[in-house]
């Protein structure tokens, strides 16, 4: 049995692919993969936990509360994998990952800071030394964002990432990891795969039973209980399902499981 060792953590196998350029996340933005790249949606790694792999050596380093926490967002949904068919071999899978989090990125005042310390950190968390080579602020069509190029988890790999502000407290961030041999091929494919990201911070309506409407920009199920932010908001709000209209205002894709490092408020906007 086959397993593809991935960025930070990611190991699977045998997923059906899906094939076409134009792919729908159903962490709400539309992308443009090439045909020759493998998409496992975060419902596919949820459902299949069992198939990951944190024993290898290459992992031995790392922080044991980083892969606790890798290993939660696995679990909840809000991890997704694009897999290179065509430049990966035996010894690694290049790759991009995707998570959906709550975080801000850094303002203009707090980047040179945060770029200080980001060597340290990665290196604390990865268990080995490692370089920073960019860190800096870019616009992705209109949408904050802050770019990052570090060294990656394993020796002979180098990781670039785009951490692209959905909304005041949503964060997508798109890393991809490939071998430095493949370093410019896959930079290329990456930064035009980026560029095609679409409809990444639309609100959308949540309806409750008693009338009332709130524009949200996320939602969480946890229990019995919905989680929303609303839009241009930095809090979370909990609500009992019952008290919400759920077929009127959520698609499948849009109700994912709640973060492990969020606080809610209780529901004063009642």
């Amino acid at each position: 049995m086959r397993r593809y060792t991935l960025v930070v953590l990611l190991i699977f196998i045998f997923i059906m692919p899906v094939y076409g350029e134009e792919y729908r996340s159903s962490f709400g933005f539309t992308v443009d993969i090439p045909g020759h790249w493998l998409v496992l949606t975060s419902q596919e790694l949820k459902e299949n936990p069992d198939l990951f792999d944190f024993d290898k050596k290459e992992f031995g380093n790392v922080d044991k509360s980083h892969l606790k926490n890798v290993i939660s967002q696995i679990k909840s949904g809000r991890v997704e994998v694009y897999l290179n068919q065509k430049t990966s071999d035996s010894n690694f899978t290049d790759n991009i990952n995707v998570v959906k989090q709550i975080g801000k990125i850094p303002e203009n005042t707090q980047l040179r800071e945060a770029c200080d310390l980001l060597p340290e950190q990665l290196s604390s968390h990865f268990g080995r030394r490692i370089e920073c080579y960019q860190c800096k602020l870019k616009k992705i069509n209109g949408l904050k964002s802050l770019f990052l190029e570090f060294d990656g988890i394993i020796e002979g790999t180098r990781a670039i990432q785009y951490q692209i502000q959905k909304s005041p407290s949503v964060q997508i961030q798109f890393t991809a990891t490939c071998k430095n041999s493949v370093l410019n091929t896959i930079r290329k494919e990456f930064d035009k795969i980026i560029s095609s990201i679409r409809s990444v911070a639309r609100p959308f309506t949540v309806y409750f039973k008693t009338g009332r409407k709130l524009e949200c920009d996320h939602a969480w199920r946890n229990e019995n209980n919905i989680l929303l932010v609303v839009h241009g908001k930095e809090f979370v709000l909990r609500y009992d399902k019952s008290e919400i209209d759920l077929k009127k205002s959520f698609s499948s894709s849009r109700l994912l499981e709640p973060p492990s490092d969020i606080t809610t408020t209780t529901n004063q906007m009642k």
